[in-house]
C-alpha cells in the first residue's frame, strides 16, 4: 500500500513538473512574449500509453525577438520493435519568431518561427529543423483570436520525409479569465487532428492554466493535455 502511494505521488509530480503551458494547442499564434521579458511554458500530453513531458522556457530581450530553449523526454521507444526500452524520446528543442504586427492593436499578426529538434538517443540524423509560418487575427474587440500555420520540417529519421503541416486555431474569451480553445491540424503522412480545451488565467496576465482532449477525426488516437504558463514582467 505504502509503496502504491509513493508510486502515485511520483506519477504525480512528474506530471505537475511536465505540464502543458500555452501550448496544449498544436498552432502557434502570431504573438511574441512582451519586450524585455520572458516567459515559462511547461506541458504533458498522455494517450494512455505514452507521456511526453516539456518544458520551454523564452525570452524577448532583443530585437523583438522571442528566442525559446528547453526539452522533452518521453516514455516512448526509440523504436517500437524495442518497447522494453523506456524514455526513448529525449529532445532539445531551441527556436526563434519574429512577428511584424500585434495583433492586438493591428487586428493581424503574421511572423516567421526557425528551429530544431535535437534527439538524444539517435546515432545519427540527430537534428530535425523546422520552420513555419503563424498568421493571426483578433476580432470583437480581441475576444475572438483565430490562428493559422504553415509549416515545414524534415524528419530525417524517416528517409529525408519532406514534411509540410497547416493547422487553424481559435480561443474565443468568455470571461475574463475564461477562453475556449479548438483547433484543427493536418500533417504529410499523418491523419487529420482536432483538439478542444479551456483555457483559465489563475492570475491574470501573469499565471495560465491549459487542459486540453484532442483526437484523430478518424477516432483511435485520443490524448489529453494539461499545461501551466508562467508569465515575467519586463526586466529592464
Amino acid at each position: 500500500m505504502k509503496n502504491s502511494l509513493y508510486r502515485i505521488c511520483l506519477i504525480l509530480l512528474i506530471y505537475v513538473i511536465g505540464m502543458y503551458g500555452a501550448r496544449p494547442m498544436i498552432n502557434d499564434d502570431a504573438r511574441v512574449v512582451d519586450k524585455h521579458s520572458c516567459q515559462l511554458e511547461t506541458w504533458g500530453v498522455y494517450n494512455g500509453k505514452i507521456g511526453e513531458y516539456w518544458i520551454l522556457p523564452g525570452c524577448n530581450l532583443f530585437f523583438d525577438v522571442e528566442i525559446s530553449m528547453g526539452g522533452m523526454f518521453s516514455n516512448a521507444p526509440i523504436d517500437e520493435r524495442l518497447a522494453d526500452e523506456s524514455f526513448g524520446g529525449r529532445q532539445f528543442v531551441t527556436g526563434a519568431k519574429k512577428v511584424f504586427k500585434d495583433v492586438e492593436s493591428d487586428g493581424y499578426s503574421f511572423g516567421l518561427a526557425l528551429g530544431n529538434a535535437y534527439n538524444f538517443k539517435r546515432s545519427k540524423h540527430r537534428n530535425e529543423y523546422y520552420m513555419y509560418i503563424p498568421i493571426s487575427a483578433a476580432f470583437f474587440d480581441n475576444t475572438l483570436l483565430l490562428h493559422s500555420n504553415l509549416g515545414y520540417k524534415l524528419k530525417r529519421n524517416n528517409g529525408d520525409r519532406q514534411i509540410y503541416n497547416i493547422g487553424l486555431g481559435l480561443e474565443q474569451q468568455i470571461t475574463q479569465r475564461l477562453w475556449i480553445l479548438g483547433e484543427f491540424f493536418y500533417e504529410r503522412f499523418d491523419t487529420p487532428k482536432y483538439q478542444l480545451g479551456l483555457r483559465v488565467w489563475l492570475l491574470q496576465d501573469r499565471i495560465q492554466l491549459d487542459g486540453t482532449y484532442g483526437n484523430a477525426f478518424l477516432g483511435k488516437e485520443s490524448w489529453v493535455s494539461l499545461g501551466l504558463r508562467f508569465l515575467a514582467p519586463p526586466m529592464f
